[in-house]
């Protein structure tokens, strides 16, 4: 069974808007501790990439859709987000492939395997979704959160090679 990187998850309507932000460097900075996030952060992390920023505003919460080099879409969602002063202080960082089934067995197995992430499957949106989350409290480097990044897009493709 051959996966597609799921995109069609990511389409809102034109006035969907990010909550204000604080204010964030616009910049990668390695050392940079973060205590939350806003939008100016997740495309920093994107931009660290060179990859490229499909999609804002997927919530309510500062959040975005990019697209690495090798054509994998990934989502940075902002959550715990009460605070604007100091911005989310969490992060979900997801990949979600097409499916029309998943063998319940299998994804279990993924999971066990593949532990440094979340693997799932939604019947409803036909969805499988690799996820990993980021607390932020007492702060994180932006190069940790970055490598949180990298871990999400090495576990997915390990996930995808399940499914080919």
């Amino acid at each position: 069974m051959r996966l597609a990187i799921s995109t069609s998850c990511f389409v809102l309507a034109a006035s969907a808007m990010c909550l204000a932000a604080p204010a964030s460097a616009q910049s990668y900075e390695p050392g940079r501790i973060l205590k939350g996030i806003g939008i100016g952060d997740l495309r920093a992390i994107v931009a660290s990439y060179q990859d490229e920023v499909i999609e804002e505003g997927i919530t309510e919460n500062p959040s975005l859709a990019a697209r690495s080099t090798d054509g994998t879409v990934y989502l940075l969602l902002g959550t715990a987000c009460a605070d604007q002063a100091i911005g989310c202080q969490g992060v979900n960082m997801q990949v979600r492939f097409d499916m029309d089934d998943a063998d319940y067995a299998l994804v279990n197995e993924i999971n066990m395997s593949e532990q440094a992430c979340n693997t799932w499957f939604d019947a409803e949106t036909k969805t499988l979704g690799v996820s990993r989350y980021v607390v932020l409290d007492y702060g994180i480097t932006m190069e940790n959160l970055r490598e949180n990044v990298n871990v999400l897009l090495a576990v997915s493709g390990n996930v995808a090679e399940y499914f080919e």
